[in-house]
């Protein structure tokens, strides 16, 4: 795989994934929203965790498939010419990361969420 096919190739890949996490920040935010307004009723939220698992099944999916792309990726980016396409991908990893970090902490809170009414029923 040459380098600017490799560029594209995890360019596509990322902002794929990207979307994925955004769709995982979203379904988060919607279902502790759900849940607080439900007062902690898990069942009207059972379809956002099914969607929400789905989701990070496409994810490991999709890390599995581009695992070798990534490797290659990580040998050349050193000694690939930087180019707008490449400045690009930078930006991309950037922005998957951020909404990977955005995605973790709402499911913190949602974590946090369902312990607090889990020990107020116990």
């Amino acid at each position: 795989m040459d380098d600017s096919t490799l560029v594209s190739f995890l360019s596509e890949s990322y902002d794929q994934q990207l979307g994925w996490y955004e769709e995982l920040s979203d379904l988060c935010q919607k279902t502790l929203s759900r849940l607080i307004l439900s007062r902690g009723n898990v069942a009207v939220v059972m379809d956002n965790f099914n969607r929400k698992q789905k989701i990070l099944d496409l994810i490991v999916e999709e890390r599995n498939r581009i695992s070798g792309p990534v490797l290659l990726w990580q040998e050349r980016k050193k000694s690939i010419t930087a180019s707008e396409e490449t400045t690009d991908l930078d930006a991309l990893f950037a922005r998957t990361a951020s909404a990977i970090k955005k995605f973790l902490d709402n499911e913190e809170q949602l974590k946090a969420y369902l312990e607090n009414v889990t020990h107020k029923v116990h």
